[in-house]
């Protein structure tokens, strides 16, 4: 049975701040928790890949929404409880598991951006977690491993803060 593949922004900071945008796999046995493969950082200091498993969507403190991007081969999914490590979440991860971390390795996270001022902060999408996202997601799409409507559920996806925290 395919598996189904989500956006997750998270509505945290204040309202018209970026919003954090990860990818989400629902494990096979249990939707509500998964895989999240994502970057963290600022522009400041640039971006690292995180891969986390056995991710628990019903314990996460901040607002959030799930968006569907489509379905994948349950065949290019792996459900992992622990990492080489015996770690939940891997920083600046160089192996894979499944196909989807794969592809993940394969797209360069973000790094310090250019003329950062923190005053002035910047645009959502320019060169942060959303355009690694993005990045990704066309990456998938390349791959075959995701269909091309997920590149615009990502187009109408919210880019900055527009919900209250929980």
């Amino acid at each position: 049975m395919p598996r189904v593949v989500y956006l997750i922004v998270y509505h945290t900071g204040s309202k018209g701040a970026a919003a954090h945008w990860a990818l989400y796999v629902p494990s096979a046995a249990n939707e509500n928790v998964g895989k999240v493969i994502h970057v963290t950082g600022s522009p400041l200091h640039g971006y690292t890949r995180q891969f986390r498993c056995n991710y628990d969507l019903g314990k996460t403190k901040s607002y959030y929404e799930c968006i569907s991007l489509g379905a994948v081969s349950p065949n290019g999914v792996r459900d992992v409880t622990k990492y080489s490590d015996n770690k939940t979440s891997v920083d600046n991860p160089t192996t894979y598991t499944d196909n989807l971390e794969k592809v993940a390795l394969q797209v360069p996270a973000p790094g310090r951006l250019a003329g950062f001022n923190p005053l002035r902060g910047t645009t959502p999408g320019n060169g942060d977690c959303q355009y690694w996202l993005d990045q990704y997601v066309r990456a998938l799409v390349a791959e075959g491993i995701l269909e091309s409507s997920a590149v615009d559920a990502l187009r109408n996806a919210p880019r900055t803060v527009n919900k209250k925290k929980k």
